[in-house]
Parts: structure tokens; sequence; C-alpha cells
């Protein structure tokens, strides 16, 4: 019996949902923000409102450079809502921290991107930037079952297992 890939059975609303609750597990105070529409790039914003999550599902999860496309426009939107004069600027001011969470693969030579081509970008607008990607994210599940039950049929995540 073939084991099933599934984070590949998600789509990203139901990624975004997945993120959204294990965040409210990690924080109880946390704001979520899952209506469909113009969000200002905040899928949830922590407790004490200083770090803004955004929660971003990759389709080709092994090609890294989509996540650093996807930061890096997440970046200019966010430069411009950062402005006083954005209508949004409400939502970001007092915010120090930005996260990304995906489901994306990552590895060594990746790590240098990131900190590259998006640390540097969210440096210059006095963001700190988090990236949590699919090895940090089933770390955190494995501390919530019910989650892992509810998303991933209870699986215990295996990090050599290739569905190929």
């Amino acid at each position: 019996m073939s084991k099933i890939d599934y984070w590949n059975a998600l789509n990203w609303r139901t990624f975004e949902t997945l993120v959204s609750i294990l965040l409210l597990h990690e924080d109880i105070e946390a704001k979520t923000y899952l209506r469909l529409g113009s969000d200002a790039g905040i899928d949830v914003k922590s407790g004490d409102r200083k770090t803004v999550y955004q929660a971003k599902y990759i389709t080709n999860q092994e090609n890294f450079s989509n996540v650093i496309k996807e930061a890096k426009k997440e970046l200019l939107k966010i430069t411009n809502y950062k402005s006083p004069n954005h209508k949004n600027f409400k939502y970001w001011d007092g915010v120090e921290k930005w996260c990304l969470i995906t489901n994306a693969l990552y590895n060594s030579s990746d790590e240098n991107k990131w900190k590259e081509e998006i640390e540097k970008g969210f440096k210059s607008i006095n963001l700190k930037v988090e990236l949590i990607e699919r090895g940090e994210l089933e770390k955190k599940l494995i501390h919530f079952p019910a989650l892992r039950a509810e998303y991933f049929n209870g699986d215990l995540f295996d990090p050599l297992y290739n569905p190929d």
C-alpha cells in the first residue's frame, strides 16, 4: 500500500485554514482573518499584534524560487501598506515582524537565497522576517495530533518520504 502525500492533497484555502488553526493553538490571543477578499496581506496577527503571519501554499513545492517570488511580491505590497498615507497603514502600524508560512520544501542552498533576497528587503522597511517552511511546520504539527488527524489522516511525518 503506497503512502499518500497529504501536502499535495491540500489546496491553498485548506492550507491557510490549517495554518490559522495551528497558530491559534500556539497563541490563543491571535486574530485570524479567513474571509475571502482583500486582507492587507494579513492571514493571522499575533496576540500582541506585533507579528503578521501569511500562509502561502506553493503548488510546485520543490521549487523554492516560487517562495522567493511570492515573498518579493508581498514585500512590495507591505512597503506600500507601511506608508502612513496608505489606507492599510492602520493594520501595519506597530507590526515588527512578518512571518511567511509555506508548504514548500527548503534546503541549505535556499537559506542563503532567503537571507540575501528577502531578509535584506524586509530589514529596509524595519521589519524582522521569519520563514516557517514545510519541515518547521511539520515539527509544529507533531505537537497537535488532532490537527494531524484532521488534515493528514493522523499520520506522523516522515522527512525521508518521497512520493515518487
